[in-house]
């Protein structure tokens, strides 16, 4: 710790017991800035914590009360990114709203944000897609190039989770052209992961879903780089742990244990549970994957318990209807991923009933695997199309 953020906790400290708002005030974007770079959001908690209860015993006057909209909803991020989806973050949001009802723009737009993740977190993706498009409106009409980035994060993750895979992915490509030509910035009190990043890494998802194998990890590399460039750590593990995820779906072992390694050492430098206990299922999911099964399989039950015992929110939905997708895979039933339009779904599916029918004469898998192959444009050095254009050589 340097001599001046040890004056500047000390002056921190000083200040709240004075009860001098003012004075914290001028403190609180430097240390705010410093916590969030390094990823400390314990003490973020603990800074936000402080300056609300000085708030609270301060004239309740307009600007009084906007600071504390903004600084309850860095709160619930804050909660968030240290314990996952819990009550103390839903009352927090519930006080949040209680306080910005009635209000207009500007300031709607923290609270419309956050609760449209709030929505995410329960699953409620019908009302996070109308919040999102509330986002767009106000965007539009104040032409904020960083709000137009969010809007259409929130909107593409919510359709696709919502169905309409093809109508996620535009919103999102959107949302990449945006911060690419003017990049996101830091706002005062955000928290979180980096949009660019969570951008990236969903649509990287769609991407390989909709059966675009190679532009899915071209998306899936950038959203590392662009989180490493950033030096932010929360946006780094996120950026590695969907990575690494995409490399499982790609059956690409030894590259999802190294992304595993990478979060895991990210982990150790930063106290990050909801990460600690992704990193550790995907270091099992690579072991069980490399024939290590029942060490794998442990630390996958692990990594699932801590998880569970964090209460953490469900925010990882492209993942679970990829795996959703899969189970219908186990069964044969195609139909499924048609309806979705998830061709990489579609593709085990009928290899799996071909393998399948070769068991047994008669059968219509060849026809449906040549079908769903030829629609294909990219991916051919995957594992998958590779063992798809082993069994089409079969039928020659």
């Amino acid at each position: 710790m340097t001599v001046d953020l040890e004056n500047l906790r000390l002056a921190w400290d000083h200040w709240v017991a004075a009860g001098e708002l003012d004075q914290l005030n001028k403190l609180v974007d430097s240390l705010w800035l410093l916590y969030d770079g390094r990823g400390w959001y314990h003490d973020t908690v603990r800074l936000t914590t402080d300056l609300l209860e000085v708030l609270s015993s301060s004239e309740p006057t307009p600007d009084r009360v906007l600071q504390e909209v903004t600084l309850r909803t860095s709160l619930a991020r804050a909660l968030m990114a240290t314990k996952g989806y819990t009550p103390e973050v839903e009352e927090v949001y519930a006080r949040t709203l209680e306080l910005f009802e009635g209000r207009q723009v500007p300031q709607l737009f923290p609270v419309l944000r956050n609760l449209a993740s709030f929505y995410n977190f329960r699953g409620e993706f019908d009302k996070g897609a109308r919040m999102a498009q509330a986002i767009l409106r106000l965007a539009d009409q104040q032409q904020d190039a960083s709000m137009l980035v969010d809007a259409h994060l929130l909107l593409g993750a919510n359709l696709a989770f919502l169905d309409d895979l093809h109508a996620g992915l535009d919103h999102l490509d959107k949302a990449i052209a945006f911060f690419r030509a003017e990049p996101y910035p830091r706002g005062r009190y955000r928290l979180g992961n980096n949009p660019a990043v969570a951008c990236l890494t969903t649509s990287a998802f769609i991407l390989w879903m909709l059966g675009y194998a190679d532009r899915a990890l071209q998306r899936a590399n950038e959203a590392i780089a662009v989180a490493t460039e950033l030096e932010h750590p929360l946006s780094l593990a996120y950026g590695l742990y969907h990575a690494g995820y995409l490399h499982l779906w790609r059956r690409e072992a030894e590259l999802v244990r190294a992304r595993a390694d990478s979060l895991l050492q990210l982990v150790d430098d930063h106290d990050y549970p909801i990460w600690r206990a992704l990193g550790t299922c995907l270091l099992g999911a690579a072991d069980t994957a490399m024939g290590q099964v029942e060490e794998g399989l442990a630390k996958v039950r692990q990594g699932i318990d801590r998880y569970q015992g964090l209460k953490a929110p469900p925010v990882f939905w492209p993942m679970l209807r990829a795996l959703e997708a899969g189970a219908y895979t186990q069964t044969g039933r195609v139909q499924i991923a048609r309806g979705l339009d998830a061709r990489m779904s579609q593709l085990r599916a009928v290899v799996r009933l071909r393998r399948l029918q070769l068991d047994r004469e008669g059968g219509t898998a060849g026809a449906q695997l040549r079908a769903v192959y030829d629609t294909f444009t990219e991916g051919f050095t995957t594992a998958d199309l590779t063992e798809a254009r082993a069994l089409l050589e079969t039928d020659l």
